[in-house]
């Protein structure tokens, strides 16, 4: 299942307290950044996904939810389309456990710039095989980033 969407500003407003009462509050600045022509694409299962519509004069940011109810890893979605995706995007995260606001608000700036941003959202036993599939499939050049509860703090 996919879900692409674009929130006038009338409706801002109404997405932005349902997302805040249901604990999404993180999702937050992707709901402002479709203010500047950002669309977000929500991606769950193995289904393909709209890769085609990425707008060239607009960001993009891409979230694959690998952690509802079991995290698959890459293999559990539409392989053609998510190495398509790789290639294209500017920046990726992989992220397991709680969501991490400053990383998605990131995401909403770079894509107001026109950068593409892929967020994967997964559990801890898939980090390890997102982030190899994405560095190997990815374009070199693009910000990385792991966001992991199981990393030792730097001292």
């Amino acid at each position: 299942m996919h879900a692409s969407f674009y929130i006038g500003a009338a409706d801002r407003q109404r997405a932005a307290e349902r997302l805040k009462a249901s604990g999404g509050t993180h999702l937050l600045p992707l709901v402002d950044a479709a203010e500047h022509g950002v669309t977000t694409v929500f991606v769950v299962g193995r289904e393909r996904f709209p890769v085609r519509r990425i707008h060239r004069e607009h960001g993009m940011v891409v979230i694959i939810g690998d952690d509802l109810h079991t995290a698959q890893g890459p293999s559990g979605y539409h392989l053609r389309t998510l190495t398509k995706l790789a290639g294209k995007a500017n920046a990726w995260a992989v992220m397991s456990g709680a969501p991490v606001p400053a990383v998605y608000a990131a995401a909403a700036v770079m894509a107001t710039t026109g950068a593409i941003v892929l967020l994967v959202e997964t559990q801890i036993r898939e980090e390890l095989s997102w982030t190899e599939y994405l560095r190997c499939r990815g374009r070199p050049t693009a910000a990385k980033l792991l966001v992991s509860p199981s990393a030792k703090k730097a001292a």
